[in-house]
């Protein structure tokens, strides 16, 4: 039998959920049990599993690439890990699979001594949650979600989010839907609504500590103390700021859409948010198309990534 810690069972679950959805609040919570660690965000495992054929010979795994392959986002070096340690952690105790590479690393963040559940919070991984749970068998999920209409509003005062409401509104109904639809089982996936989160904090703690099958500890909800640190942790720490303070909402959509991108937005959503229990502005809702939003959503992420690639090139050029 493997232990909590061991990297067969690691990781041990995933915190997923659309941006602005509450992912970075529940890091928080959860790292305050003695037996949860959670490091920031990681985003390298969908594409390690992807690549998998280039590092697993189907006997082993080629290390010198698989190190450079995970630590490529820089993430894992941000998060303070050495890729010598993880080398001589594979070479000490070579891994019998893909999944149990993978796990190596994740066993950087654990004590050693096995009594930890070391998690990841990677909100982008709701939309490849059919692949981690195959990869994964042994991992829980916990999905956050909140009202479209407060993700869309937020997501506009971001600097890295998307200013078109329908881009935004497309980027929820995306990573509902790959949740949602998804084939995993209701004893791996819980579904968290953030509003129950700040109205219940007691009753919504113990769900996630019994879902991750351990008992709930009152430092959980001392994440106040903790908040400086996560958020300046996470890729955007400037988004996480009110993290140290109450759980009570600051702000809704109404600060942030009119009345008519919020019937536009809501029209698009509903199908997904109504059985969630959200509702949407009273009033005509317009004809929205699907397929223009999730069009206006590819052009503002090709427009990211171009952004990204010109501002690597300067980096590269010595103009940066």
């Amino acid at each position: 039998m493997t232990a909590p810690g061991d990297s067969a069972t690691l990781p041990a679950f995933f915190i997923v959920g659309v941006g602005r959805s509450g992912t970075t609040l529940a890091r928080a919570i959860l790292t305050g049990h003695p037996h949860l660690v959670v490091p920031s965000e990681t985003g390298f495992v969908p594409a390690l599993l992807r690549a998998a054929p280039l590092w697993w010979n189907g006997s082993g795994v080629r290390s010198g690439l698989f190190v450079r392959l995970a630590f490529a986002n820089g993430r894992l070096a941000r998060a303070g890990v050495d890729p010598a340690q993880l080398r001589r952690r594979l070479a000490r105790r070579p891994p019998a699979s893909t999944a149990e590479a993978i796990g190596r690393i994740y066993e950087l963040f654990s004590k050693g001594d096995g009594s930890v559940r070391v998690g990841d919070k990677t909100p982008s991984y709701g939309l490849h949650v059919e692949r981690l749970a195959r990869a994964f068998p042994h991992a829980q999920f916990i999905h956050m979600v909140r009202h479209p209409l407060d993700v869309v509003a937020s997501l506009r005062r971001q600097p890295w989010g998307p200013n078109d409401p329908m881009a935004a509104a497309g980027m929820w109904l995306r990573g509902m839907r790959a949740v949602s639809d998804s084939t995993l089982r209701a004893d791996r996936l819980l579904t968290v609504r953030l509003e129950d989160l700040i109205a219940e904090p007691d009753a919504i703690v113990d769900r996630l500590a019994r879902h991750l099958r351990v008992d709930s500890h009152a430092d959980m909800l001392r994440f106040s103390e903790r908040a400086h640190e996560i958020s300046h942790q996470n890729v955007h720490p400037e988004s996480h700021l009110g993290l140290g303070g109450s759980l009570a909402p600051t702000r809704d959509w109404r600060e942030g859409l009119v009345g008519g991108e919020a019937r536009g937005v809501w029209s698009l959503v509903v199908d997904s948010a109504a059985p969630l229990g959200y509702s949407g502005p009273p009033g005509p809702r317009p004809r929205v198309s699907e397929a223009a939003a999730m069009r206006r959503l590819r052009m503002f992420e090709l427009s990211r990534s171009w952004r990204r690639l010109r501002t690597l090139g300067h980096v590269v050029g010595g103009r940066a």
